[in-house]
């Protein structure tokens, strides 16, 4: 009788001893594996509680000047206050307890709010003693003066403009229009979230959009890489598996080269120039760009999309070489490619985040090389080819300042997008933009090339 209900008693103990080892083993999976992404998640009302007690930090421009802070009032809440009504909007997002968090206020979160990086339990409880009642300020790579005079440029216009330091990657302004006051988010939520613009959205990260001609400088590289003979006759049109592709106009060009090709945007030439090359040679150079690539950024980005790796077939290969078929692209992606471009070939990692401030403590951040983009004799080529592309289409500055760029017009199920990507000055870039203009028309299909003008014409005189 004792035997049976002490075998019993050693049976129960095993099974408890079982679970306690395993309530153990989950509990340190979860602290090393799965307590970072639950700490740092938006509806984790842990950091609700540390923003009730916590001062949050300013967020910054690159000299300093304030974005949006947080003030205490006087009941002992707290009040996040943006400066900037819109301009700032895309890029710094909002912070609320019920509808969540987007942009900086999001990615930086933890730094805002001073939360440590350690996530074990002991880490935790000493930052619950020395924790500081000031979350860090966050600096920005944005200067807000060409912040507001890139903002003014699209007036009247959706659509989106990065401008970025090649050398560095600096983000130094970017635009997406229309946006909204973050200062009345909740009480304008319902409209926000049903309106038909997309306010929510950042068009410079997240809007995908049929690139047109632009992508021609993917093209471009590829025939060089891969040795294709330059030399064409173009009539005009060309078909391929019974479709006919042309020229806008049904323009004919004649004996063309690439660089011709580029300043005339010869749809024609890179269709058949397509045919000589195999989605690998395609997919290879837009690796190189990053583009449809995941790397970590200062907010969400959306990846571009990249038809190469569906192994194309002849008709869809020709279309997406001039810039249609399936592909779809940011404007960061595509500001990024020619920043590469106008910085040997070499692709740094975009960044909005230049460094953090804990009391007297800063936190610089360097630049990262993302990827060599392009070999240098080829990058030298296509600097050449731009440059020309750019002064034979009047994309030149009133003092002579050449430029370098390429202009696109990009079909879509309505009115045309308006593209523009480009570099100056191109001897010796400073800066590297891409403009969109969002269902801009055929009408005015050159009208980011104009803004490209006058945005050159600022920033040159910073």
């Amino acid at each position: 009788m004792n035997n049976s209900r002490n075998k019993k008693m050693i049976t129960i103990l095993g099974v408890l001893i079982v679970m306690l080892l395993g309530v153990a083993l989950y509990m340190t999976y979860f602290q090393l594996f799965e307590a970072k992404f639950y700490a740092d998640h938006d509806y984790n009302s842990r950091n609700w509680v540390d923003e009730s007690s916590i001062l949050r930090g300013t967020i910054r421009d690159a000299d300093g000047n304030s974005l949006a802070y947080s003030q205490r009032n006087e009941d002992g809440s707290m009040q996040r206050i943006n400066a900037y009504y819109y301009m700032y909007t895309p890029i710094i997002g909002y912070t609320d307890p019920e509808l969540g968090k987007s942009g900086i206020e999001q990615k930086y979160n933890k730094e805002l709010l001073n939360i440590p990086d350690n996530y074990d339990f002991i880490s935790q409880l000493e930052s619950a003693y020395n924790r500081s009642e000031r979350g860090k300020d966050v600096y920005l790579t944005i200067d807000s003066d060409i912040q507001s005079y890139m903002y003014d440029l699209l007036e009247g216009y959706k659509g989106a403009i990065v401008v970025i330091e090649p050398s560095t990657g600096n983000i130094v302004s970017m635009i997406s229009r229309p946006s909204f006051n973050v200062n009345r988010l909740k009480e304008n939520w319902n409209s926000l979230i049903e309106s038909d613009d997309g306010v929510l959205i950042n068009r410079a990260t997240q809007g995908l959009y049929t690139p047109g001609s632009i992508f021609k400088i993917i093209s471009s590289i590829a025939l060089l890489e891969n040795n294709v003979d330059l030399d064409y006759i173009d009539n005009g049109s060309t078909t391929i598996n019974g479709y006919t592709i042309s020229n806008y106009a049904n323009r004919e060009y004649g004996e063309i080269d690439l660089r011709k090709a580029l300043i005339h945007s010869s749809n024609t030439y890179f269709s058949d120039k397509s045919k000589e090359l195999d989605n690998i040679d395609l997919l290879r150079v837009t690796n190189s760009f990053m583009l449809g690539k995941a790397y970590d950024f200062d907010v969400n980005r959306s990846l571009s999309r990249i038809p190469y790796k569906n192994n194309l077939d002849e008709l869809e290969k020709a279309v997406t070489a001039f810039g249609q078929g399936k592909t779809m692209v940011t404007p960061l992606d595509m500001a990024s490619m020619v920043a590469a471009i106008a910085n040997d070939g070499i692709m740094m990692k975009p960044r909005l985040v230049n460094k953090t401030l804990d009391g007297e403590v800063i936190t610089e951040f360097s630049p990262v090389q993302l990827s060599k983009a392009v070999p240098k004799d080829i990058n030298d080529r296509m600097v050449d080819y731009l440059t020309d592309t750019a002064t034979e289409n009047n994309r030149i500055l009133d003092d002579g300042t050449k430029l370098a760029g390429k202009s696109g017009t990009a079909e879509t199920d309505t009115l045309e997008h308006s593209w523009y990507v480009g570099f100056g000055p191109a001897e010796s870039p400073r800066y590297a933009i891409a403009i969109v203009l969002e269902h801009a028309g055929v009408e005015n299909s050159q009208g980011a090339g104009r803004i490209f003008n006058r945005a050159m014409e600022f920033l040159l005189r910073q």
